[in-house]
């Protein structure tokens, strides 16, 4: 796509998601939810939480909210055609922290809880990204968890095991 947009001199840009979560996610099996997180708002929703899991130790996940706001600064920003950008959280969260806020979300939150800084991830176009576009995702684990689990609930929406 780049190439073809740099050949053509299209008016074109590529914007790189990671795993998205939040309100209305899809749980649709055999779609791409590789990601820990992911599978864990799953397992909280189903009840499925205190099952053992092998869960790889950190993600990247973005908040639905984030990666909207980045979506629309790369399609408005000036000067970005041609570009390419990345959208991920640019410090991994642990897992094991994840799964714990969602087991009991009010703890947490009157904890004011922060999760543990890991060593940033190489991504080719991260850093520039958020340089370019004035963007940093709005790390709210607690709330955006919160969020996410309080609309399927209220919802009522049944979420497949």
């Amino acid at each position: 796509m780049a190439k073809l947009a740099k050949e053509d001199n299209l008016n074109a840009r590529i914007l790189r998601l990671g795993p998205v979560f939040g309100p209305k996610m899809d749980f649709v099996p055999n779609t791409n939810h590789d990601d820990p997180a992911l599978k864990l708002i799953q397992q909280a929703l189903t009840q499925d939480i205190q099952k053992e899991n092998t869960l790889e130790f950190s993600t990247r996940a973005l908040f639905i909210d984030d990666a909207c706001s980045l979506a629309i600064k790369c399609i408005f920003a000036g000067a970005t055609a041609q570009k390419i950008f990345d959208g991920v959280l640019p410090h991994p969260l642990k897992v094991s922290e994840v799964k714990q806020v969602l087991l009991d979300p009010i703890l947490y939150q009157t904890r004011s809880f922060h999760p543990t800084p890991l060593p940033p991830w190489n991504t080719p176009n991260l850093e520039k990204t958020m340089h370019f576009l004035h963007w940093h995702p709005k790390l709210d684990l607690v709330n955006h968890l919160k969020q996410t689990l309080n609309y399927f609930k209220e919802a009522e929406i049944k979420v497949p095991k």
